[in-house]
């Protein structure tokens, strides 16, 4: 769906006729009717945002979502996989190491990870950091079951 057919459904929701919603947002008639009845999905930031706040509505809601839905079918477990990254460079630099990702390839597709501490610096490449972080895991848990098991022969 195109911006302006967002913003016009989105008034008609409202009910707010688009001379209303211009005058409201501080628009020109003919630049609001020009949007929503060419269904544009160019329109000027500072014009969507006078829009959106007339509507109530964030930003994000009057824009076409389809590039990011084929982007979340294709990619379904990138917001996790994002977060896991995100939280393991959290505890590396918690732990006192300088974290430095460059992207790798021809078109980025791949990154090296540098990772510092006591001035010494170690780069290790995507599969690499995976593995660093896998093993992490493995390392935690194992030692985290060691305990539990140490903890049940007490009892």
């Amino acid at each position: 769906m195109q911006t302006g057919e967002i913003i016009g459904n989105l008034s008609k929701e409202q009910g707010i006729n688009l001379r209303q919603l211009a005058i409201k947002a501080e628009v020109p008639y003919n630049t609001l009717y020009a949007i929503v009845k060419r269904k544009s999905s160019r329109v000027d930031t500072e014009t969507l945002i006078k829009i959106a706040k007339a509507l109530g509505v964030q930003l994000r809601d009057l824009t076409d979502t389809s590039i990011w839905e084929e982007f979340d079918k294709q990619y379904p477990d990138m917001g996790e996989n994002v977060a896991r990254f995100e939280a393991v460079t959290a505890y590396l630099k918690e732990m006192g190491f300088s974290v430095d990702f460059a992207p790798e390839g021809e078109e980025g597709e791949s990154y090296s990870a540098a990772l510092g501490k006591d001035e010494h610096t170690a780069v290790f490449t995507q599969t690499e950091f995976e593995e660093l972080q896998a093993g992490a895991k493995e390392a935690i848990e194992g030692r985290f079951y060691k305990k539990v098991l140490e903890q049940q022969k007490k009892k």
